[in-house]
């Protein structure tokens, strides 16, 4: 019988493995959730940036999913994008720039932000660096 526990429980935590690979996800709303990866970004991180989110977009009824990491002591977002949208359309550059640059002033002021579009699984489509210099 103890062998049977022993599996379960391996079965279980592999499972749960398997279901965190975004990181720790943080319901913000119906439409916003936000994924926290590593021990630098916190569950308040992911709620100020999720709730700046609700806050300015709330007319928006779009599903909006987020990965926050920290890199060197940058925010990493990744924002999960329709990639053929992006890939047809160079002209919403602009509007991810102006998101990053807002990310950085008006959610993490004082730190540097990068903006990565992804696919739904997180996957990197296009990068939008830091408009801050690294020495600031």
């Amino acid at each position: 019988m103890k062998p049977n526990i022993t599996i379960l429980l391996l079965v279980f935590a592999i499972l749960f493995a398997a279901c965190n690979e975004y990181g720790q996800k943080i319901k913000i709303s119906d439409y916003t959730e936000v994924y926290i990866k590593g021990d630098s970004v916190t569950e308040v991180d992911a709620r100020k940036f999720g709730n700046y989110l609700d806050t300015t977009y709330k007319d928006s009824k779009n599903k909006r999913s987020f990965q926050i990491t920290k890199d060197s002591g940058q925010y990493v977002i990744r924002m999960v994008v329709d990639e053929e949208k992006v890939k047809k359309d160079s002209s919403l550059d602009v509007s991810f720039m102006a998101l990053q640059i807002l990310f950085e002033t008006e959610v993490f002021t004082g730190n540097r932000v990068k903006l990565i579009l992804t696919d739904n699984k997180f996957k990197d489509i296009k990068i939008f660096p830091s408009s801050n210099s690294p020495n600031q």
